[in-house]
């Protein structure tokens, strides 16, 4: 009798494996003599995606230059893939029967975006859903309206909560436009008369837009000109023709934007459609840069789009302060907002007990358009051997228009 002997996979060994995957395919690359062999191993490359990109990052010595180039341009394509899929819209699928809590769980578990109901909420209440790869929000509020359930107005935060709806208010799908990752419902409409200049009226449309809380864009823009509405099938002049620029802050995850109309009639009961195009630039990915404080050598990394270097260390009585540059290769206007998303990102030294210390005093020492340095203040009197200095930053930033149209906007 033979008796086979399994033995689980565990995740360092799917690690190991991996990484001696990616390493046979980067010496079967460096080796390689004809350009369909290169072609062959590079798409094997790109298809392990983010598992490949450790080894990309720091591939093994004594290849040919030729194949570093190579490596580089693979990791830069699979890092902006992943970066492209991240702000893609959410997809999701509910089928069967459930609870509130266990539907809204179902979403969040394949969203990645979080929901909070209140401490006392209790219900007994089923239903039976049949949703089939729909975007995030569309699922989200066939799912509260079916509950009587709402989400606040005045919501911020990377949580959504949950609330019960008022039976008065409409349901959530009927005020909605869905347009991916956003989700736009126009929230009022008021006249403004100029008293010095009674011809001069002005009749503007607020538009809420509001994005999958996972994404955390750190400005928004639109510009105006791209912007066309229409009632009783005539074309409505958008009074204003200009870019508008919102930096996000507080954890927000909506905006409310005013569309002005200089040629809206009273005699309107309807307007036909608003078209426009919504810019969210958003950080995406996430990479540890990682600087041994002991070393006197401390050469620039790179990972994705960003550079890191760690200029100069002194002490200063009881504290250490660690110079740092950063920059980023694809900036554009990203590094010109004081409230941008450069200071989300974390700096911190861990001694080699595993102790974290926090930057006491943070201090911008330069930037430009595609570069910044920081000075940051650690409360450290110890010698730093065994020590490391860490910095948490995205992988890469990236522009997305949203395109959006709302159609048959009441005004009765």
């Amino acid at each position: 009798m033979a008796f086979l002997l399994w033995i689980p996979v565990l995740p360092a060994m799917q690690e190991e494996t991996s990484r001696e995957n990616v390493q046979r395919l980067i010496f079967q690359l460096d080796e390689a003599s004809s350009f369909s062999a290169r072609n062959a191993i590079v798409e094997k490359l790109k298809e392990l995606g983010g598992n490949a990109l450790p080894i990309l990052e720091m591939p093994p010595k004594g290849i040919r230059q030729q194949t570093g180039q190579i490596l580089l341009k693979i990791r830069n394509d699979i890092e902006k893939r992943l970066s492209t899929e991240e702000v893609a819209a959410t997809k999701v699928t509910l089928t069967g029967n459930y609870s509130p809590r266990s539907a809204i769980q179902s979403l969040e578990t394949q969203s990645g975006n979080r929901f909070r109901f209140p401490t006392d909420f209790q219900s007994n209440l089923n239903s039976e859903f049949q949703i089939n790869n729909v975007d995030f929000w569309q699922a989200l509020d066939i799912v509260l309206d079916r509950f009587q359930l709402t989400v606040p107005s005045l919501t911020a935060g990377k949580t959504i909560p949950i609330t019960a709806r008022d039976p008065a208010n409409i349901k959530r799908i009927q005020a909605a436009t869905y347009c991916g990752i956003i989700r736009a419902e126009p929230q009022w409409i008021q006249s403004f008369v100029d008293l010095t200049n009674p011809k001069l009226r002005t009749d503007r449309l607020l538009i809420r837009f509001t994005w999958e809380p996972r994404l955390e864009p750190y400005e928004v823009w639109v510009n105006y000109r791209d912007f066309t509405a229409k009632a009783s099938k005539q074309p409505l002049k958008i009074a204003k023709d200009n870019r508008l620029k919102i930096n996000v802050v507080g954890g927000r995850n909506h905006i409310d934007l005013e569309v002005p109309f200089a040629n809206l009639k009273r005699s309107e009961s309807t307007i036909d459609a608003v078209s426009g195009i919504l810019n969210l630039e958003v950080p995406t990915g996430k990479n540890r840069f990682s600087f041994d404080l002991a070393t006197k050598s401390r050469p620039l990394q790179r990972k994705g789009d960003m550079l890191v270097a760690v200029s100069n260390i002194k002490r200063i009585q009881e504290h250490i302060d660690i110079s740092m540059d950063f920059s980023i290769t694809e900036a554009g206007e990203s590094l010109s907002s004081h409230q941008g998303w450069m200071f989300r990102s974390l700096a911190y030294v861990v001694d080699n007990d595993g102790n974290k210390f926090k930057p006491t005093k943070t201090v911008t020492t330069q930037q430009d358009a595609t570069s910044m340095g920081f000075t940051f203040s650690f409360p450290i009197s110890k010698q730093l051997s065994g020590f490391k200095f860490f910095y948490e930053t995205p992988s890469a930033l990236r522009s997305v228009p949203v395109p959006f149209k709302i159609r048959d906007i009441s005004l009765r």
